[in-house]
């Protein structure tokens, strides 16, 4: 089996529900070869390096649905075996998932995002809004959850997505020790998207899967494999 540029095999490895994980490119920024194999311990897990670059979102410098990286991904969900499949990605990563599932659903079984970004659907530069009013998140008891954030002047992801666009199950989170715009806008989708659940990772940041694998791949692997449940 010949690994790719970064060291992850080619194939999907492991055993379980079938789970990509969408790295991204260049592989020192963005390193899952921990957290990948040990998602693979439960999951039957493939890596896919995609080359987002800043400020440009998933759909390509032109905008076109059909550009590279998401027609690539939809390519490669096509050649599996078994898919749909679960998507499980970080930051850009994350708005890439995020459009491939909005696009063709039928080959998403679930959501994986932490602190998604995409520029297009973002409408700012840098992916995250001012901060204003401070607000509240709720877990699923619907008592108060540990994120205390600020709303945001101006757009976010959640605003442009309709309640309806995505029924895949997700799970959105954010680090505790993220910028608190980001934390917010992370949280914003999580309420607006009808299957989703939310958790708040503490002592991490933008990176789970580099700054503590271990939360990150239990977290991940719970979620997929025991609290997982498809839409009606």
């Amino acid at each position: 089996m010949t690994p790719s540029r970064s060291g992850h095999p080619r194939r999907p490895v492991g055993a379980g529900d079938p789970t990509v994980v969408l790295a991204e490119l260049p592989p020192g920024r963005n390193d899952w070869r921990r957290a990948a194999a040990g998602l693979a311990r439960s999951l039957r897990v493939l890596v896919f390096e995609a080359a987002l670059a800043p400020g440009v979102g998933p759909r390509g410098p032109g905008g076109d649905p059909g550009s590279p990286p998401v027609a690539e991904l939809v390519g490669l969900l096509e050649e599996l075996d078994h898919w749909p499949a679960h998507l499980v990605g970080v930051g850009r990563a994350g708005g890439l998932a995020l459009e491939v599932a909005r696009q063709r659903p039928e080959l998403v079984r679930g959501l994986v995002l932490h602190e998604p970004e995409d520029p297009e659907l973002l409408g700012t530069s840098d992916g995250m809004p001012a901060a204003s009013e401070p607000i509240v998140a709720r877990g699923e008891s619907g008592e108060p959850g540990p994120l205390e954030s600020r709303s945001g002047a101006g757009e976010v992801l959640s605003d442009r997505l309709a309640p309806g666009d995505l029924e895949h199950p997700v799970l959105v989170s954010a680090g505790s020790e993220s910028p608190l715009p980001r934390r917010e806008a992370a949280w914003r989708l999580s309420v607006r998207l009808p299957n989703a659940r939310w958790a708040l990772l503490p002592g991490v940041a933008g990176q789970p899967h580099q700054e503590s694998p271990d939360l990150y791949i239990a977290v991940v692997t719970e979620f997929l494999t025991v609290r997982w449940v498809p839409p009606s």
